[in-house]
């Protein structure tokens, strides 16, 4: 089995321009890419340190960390010195520390984002891998397990007490949930992900899956979002893992899905930058249409360029520098491997022949 999912990098894809969607504004729609995310999110840890778990902070902090502090101070400097290619304002330099080290705030707008707005949604990200590293050193078996339960705690308390507090409300809110769901997928998916599925199927289940995905387009989002955007992106997760199994994705499906993080941070930018300075995507015209279009197939080709120059390279060096490389361990040759075989000798056989001069010419 490789470290990859084809099926959920495919996913992973359409999450982010799910979220693509969400910031153009005739369509303004598509938030529920964050929730896929999370659920993945909690599914690909189990996968990951069931495999390997050394090291696992840092090598989560190497692969988040390059890509969002080159956006948050980029968008930092682009907010105070060209403040027209930016929605809001970049905020004070206590703010921009305080997105650095992932500490949620409410900014001036009165939204709990970052300088680099979607980096709310990493603030979950860091806090779910601080309480999953935890979990592991208590019990690197049971560690899902563990986690399960202080984010179940945690909720219920945030439930339960009523406490006017930023942290406590922001680390106590529901959409922890959807970490959770990954986590539970994993653990049924760990023992049967060696089921069989037909071509057929597996083409059923994939248009299954684009038909909840269309769907959480239009999904009323009254109520609690764990349970509108959550549940249906349990579907999708779940369709992708056990139904989708006979297809085989094109290279480049599969590359926009490892550029996916890149495509999720960076393409507002683009979006706001296009809609500000160029063309206004307000109401749906063939001209904004078109101008639409090559905006998002424009995120995509940006975000794989990201992933090689930058995101890739970064987290391939931090690794290589802080993280100590196993040695191979060398295979314990058994002595009798070593020793010399001695024949044993025969009689009239293998005496040595005496020497003679005159058999020499």
């Amino acid at each position: 089995m490789t470290n990859k999912l084809d099926s959920l990098q495919v996913l992973r894809a359409l999450a982010a321009f799910a979220v693509v969607f969400s910031h153009i504004p005739m369509i303004n729609r598509g938030e529920f890419g964050v929730d896929i995310f999370f659920v993945v999110s909690g599914f690909i840890i189990c996968f990951i340190t069931e495999r390997d778990s050394d090291n696992f902070i840092l090598k989560r902090i190497f692969r988040v960390l390059p890509l969002y502090y080159v956006g948050t101070i980029g968008v930092f400097m682009i907010g105070t010195y060209v403040p027209a290619l930016v929605s809001s304002e970049p905020g004070s330099g206590m703010e921009l520390v305080k997105s650095l080290l992932f500490i949620p705030y409410q900014n001036a707008s009165g939204e709990i984002a970052p300088v680099l707005k979607l980096g709310w949604t990493l603030n979950y990200e860091m806090f779910f891998y601080v309480v999953f590293a935890l979990s592991l050193r208590l019990s690197k078996i049971h560690a899902s397990s563990i986690c399960a339960c202080l984010l179940v705690t945690l909720i219920c308390m945030g439930q339960l007490l009523n406490v006017d507090n930023l942290f406590y409300q922001f680390y106590t809110d529901t959409i922890l949930l959807e970490f959770i769901y990954g986590m539970a997928i994993y653990a049924l998916w760990k023992n049967t992900h060696h089921w069989q599925v037909s071509k057929t199927l597996s083409y059923v289940s994939l248009g299954l899956t684009l038909a909840v995905v269309l769907s959480m387009f239009f999904i009323d989002r009254s109520g609690a979002r764990f349970i509108y955007f959550g549940l249906p992106s349990v579907a999708v997760v779940s369709l992708m893992l056990w139904g989708v199994k006979s297809i085989r994705f094109p290279l480049w499906l599969i590359l926009l899905g490892d550029a996916s993080y890149s495509l999720y941070l960076f393409h507002p930018y683009l979006v706001h930058g296009v809609d500000r300075l160029l063309f206004s995507m307000d109401t749906l015209t063939p001209g904004s249409a078109l101008v639409a279009t090559l905006v998002v197939i424009a995120c995509g080709l940006l975000s794989i360029v990201s992933f090689y120059v930058l995101e890739k390279r970064s987290n391939l060096w931090l690794r290589n520098r802080f993280i100590p490389r196993r040695r191979p361990t060398r295979p314990v040759v058994p002595q009798s491997a070593t020793t010399p075989t001695i024949k044993p000798l025969i009689p009239g056989k293998n005496i040595p022949t005496p020497y003679n001069p005159s058999l020499r010419k």
